[in-house]
């Protein structure tokens, strides 16, 4: 839970490094926050029209998300960009039906060719990016800060 309240605290601080193990913690608790928001949808289904906890969550959880996608990737020697086209395009792939929902374009985007073709580059994507943050980070001091399993990190990094 220490690891997921940090990356709330953090969620602006894209600078140091993020170890493995917190980072993992910080998805594990997010997922069952996420989680129990969905059962609150289910809950108030019938007062509202849409997913109403869990979108709040998803727009609240959004950038200390990537916040510490960053810092893991740091961990591995790489830059946060990584993090910004791996993460943002599957969200955004995602979020394209909805902005022309009642267009002519919807029809075209809805087509089975075009809904496959984002869904192979979005599952692509999102497992580049599963593997980067799997990855052992680097030992000792990299471009991104002090290693954060020495106990030397960066106030607000780990």
């Amino acid at each position: 839970m220490k690891n997921y309240l940090n990356a709330i605290r953090n969620y602006a601080n894209i600078k140091g490094r993020m170890s493995r193990s917190a980072f993992w913690q910080f998805v594990l608790f997010n997922i069952l926050f996420w989680v129990a928001m969905l059962q609150l949808d289910q809950i108030t289904r019938s007062f509202f029209s849409f997913k109403v906890f869990s979108t709040i969550y998803n727009i609240f959880i959004f950038s200390p998300s990537f916040s510490t996608i960053a810092r893991r990737l740091h961990d591995t020697g790489r830059s946060g960009k990584w993090g910004l086209v791996l993460f943002g395009v599957p969200y955004l792939l995602g979020l394209i039906p909805l902005f022309f929902a009642s267009t002519e374009l919807s029809v075209w985007l809805n087509t089975e060719i075009i809904y496959t073709l984002r869904m192979y580059v979005s599952l692509t994507m999102t497992g580049v990016l599963f593997y980067l943050l799997s990855v052992a980070g680097d030992v000792g001091e990299n471009k991104y800060g002090p290693d954060p399993n020495t106990g030397k990190w960066i106030k607000g990094s780990h």
